[in-house]
């Protein structure tokens, strides 16, 4: 391999430079955005599209062409997918216009998308299987232990750093697994003077299996939060109230703003008083809490109200590039953020949808993927396609168009498969064509499964490629 040439201090791991000794490019792919949804658009806006729409088509595409309110044509953003693929689809149209980025990844434990769930009023427990895609995502995330974990988190890092406007902040939540780890790649990404504050949060009290540990008990997460560009950013000072009948040192009365919030949170007395679904102790170890969705990595939302309200002003662009349960769109939601979610688990997909809809007078959002584009993406990726080659070959593929007499309303609000007209990359002689992929990619590493035994919850979306 040839010489590297240092000169600056950074992390470096196997597979970070090329053979020739230059730091590995950032994939930055553009691919089109299909339409699987679009929820809660008024009915003159679906008139409106109808009129200007010439033939149907199963799903639109994506166009990018609204403004900056709700008024002038803009929607949030649920968005099924690679989150590196998303990113790089972005760019063209957000590329320095987003205000605040949370991301809460995967902490280096190794865990692959499948999980277990309760199912109707039985509470009959499944197992949700990883996808193709997902399995994918799971092989590049841990196939070389922290080697790959740090290249998956590098090239993400970068993508966001351009997506952020010149006054957004990025929050990225850890533990101590790979806190120390990424705060090194966040350096040398955003810069050592980009770097605000080390988070730290305390997840509550302690009790079952934690407290028995032979060691120091582990209670605490770390936010790592940067800026786009130092000294001049988005903040917002908060404080927790003073409690009723607080008086200061001395016997007098507090007359100001409240407790300014510490880098250390949920660790003083203020905080303490803190109650219901505005204390901060983890939603993990609450036990009634009416935010808890099930997802087993779900996050508080006062901890991410904290947040949007410190980085962001209402109207602003936040993001969540590792959506999950959807808590940063709920909260962006609630305090009239616009947003933009990502995740390539089906499950956090249906899971946020659900949860977006129970919140009062909630916003028209769309439901987007990158379809069979992805596929395609990855497929060329796979089988030793350059980047340029897998981009021209995605980019040539059409959305297939179908006959109106074709779609048929199911009893379960789906549809039916239609009857298609192929387009350009059309494969004549795949084995079960757009329906036989669907199966495969829904019960995982390409096996082919009945539809009717797999008992996997679902949000009925739509069908084919782009369906969830």
């Amino acid at each position: 391999m040839a010489k590297i040439e240092v000169t600056k201090t950074e992390l470096v791991w196997p597979g970070k430079y090329n053979e020739d000794g230059t730091l590995k490019e950032v994939p930055r792919i553009s691919l089109p955005f299909q339409v699987i949804e679009t929820v809660n658009e008024s009915r003159a806006t679906r008139e409106a599209k109808k009129e200007r729409e010439k033939a149907p088509t199963l799903f639109d595409i994506y166009e990018g062409n609204e403004g900056d309110t709700f008024e002038e044509g803009w929607r949030n953003k649920l968005i099924w997918g690679d989150n590196l693929l998303v990113m790089g689809s972005l760019l063209e149209k957000f590329a320095g216009k987003i205000d605040l980025i949370y991301i809460d990844p995967p902490f280096a434990t190794g865990a692959d998308f499948a999980f277990k769930t309760e199912v109707g009023e039985s509470g009959e427990e499944i197992t949700k299987e990883q996808s193709a895609l997902e399995e994918k995502a799971y092989r590049d995330t841990w196939g070389s232990g922290i080697s790959s974990y740090l290249e998956m988190v590098r090239i993400r890092l970068s993508l966001m750093r351009d997506l952020l406007s010149p006054k957004g902040s990025i929050y990225v939540h850890l533990d101590a697994t790979v806190g120390h780890y990424v705060k090194a790649l966040m350096d040398e990404v955003f810069g050592v003077d980009s770097f605000q504050r080390e988070v730290v949060w305390r997840i509550g009290w302690i009790s079952g299996y934690k407290s028995v540990a032979k060691n120091w008990i582990r209670n605490h997460d770390t936010i790592l939060f940067y800026v786009k560009t130092p000294g001049d950013f988005t903040f917002n000072k908060e404080y927790v109230p003073y409690p009723p009948g607080y008086e200061r040192r001395g016997g007098a009365e507090s007359g100001g703003k409240g407790y300014p919030i510490e880098d250390v949170w949920n660790a003083n007395p203020f905080e303490f008083e803190l109650k219901g679904e505005e204390s901060l102790d983890s939603i993990q170890i609450k036990s009634f809490s009416q935010e808890k969705t099930g997802y087993a990595t779900q996050k508080n939302e006062s901890v991410l109200g904290r947040i949007l309200r410190a980085s962001s002003n209402e109207g602003d662009v936040v993001a969540d590039f590792f959506c999950g349960s959807g808590t940063t769109l709920a909260v962006a939601e609630k305090l009239g953020r616009r947003w933009i979610g990502c995740d390539l688990g089906r499950w956090a997909i249906h899971v946020t949808r659900k949860r977006l809809l129970g919140i009062e007078n909630c916003k028209p959002f769309e439901v987007l993927n990158l379809g069979k584009y992805e596929r395609q993406y990855w497929q060329g990726v796979t089988f030793g396609e350059t980047e340029g080659q897998v981009a021209h070959r995605a980019g040539t593929l059409r959305v297939p168009r179908f006959h109106p007499q074709a779609i048929r309303r199911t009893a379960g609000g789906g549809y039916d498969a239609p009857a298609r007209q192929e387009g350009k990359g059309h494969d004549p002689h795949r084995r079960g064509g757009r329906a036989g992929d669907h199966r495969r990619d829904r019960c995982g590493g390409g096996r082919v499964c009945c539809p009717q035994a797999d008992r996997t919850p679902r949000p009925r979306l739509g069908v084919g490629d782009g369906s969830l």
